[in-house]
């Protein structure tokens, strides 16, 4: 499931079609360190168990990054979407 993740983030990455196999790999690698910082990404990761397979059915059925963080941890999707809200319509 967290690899499903990885590979979505590779897939949007602006430059990944043009990657050999060897700079996707080295980006692939990239990725998943900087993915540890999303909320997600790190429960799946350190707490697997606790994963519920509502949630990963949801997240292996995701096409964006978004939506799999939003199937594993929709509190946190909910609170990205807020924000983007609130400083979209200028408030604070």
């Amino acid at each position: 499931m967290a690899e499903y993740y990885i590979a979505i983030a590779l897939r949007e990455a602006p430059s990944a079609a043009t990657l050999s196999p060897a700079q996707a790999e080295a980006v692939r690698e990239v990725e998943e360190g900087l993915k540890r910082a999303v909320p997600a990404y790190r429960k799946v990761q350190d707490r697997c168990e606790e994963v519920r397979s509502s949630e990963v059915s949801c997240a292996m059925d995701a096409k964006t990054t978004k939506a799999w963080e939003a199937c594993v941890y929709p509190s946190v999707a909910n609170a990205d979407a807020s924000a983007g809200d609130a400083a979209g319509s200028g408030r604070r």
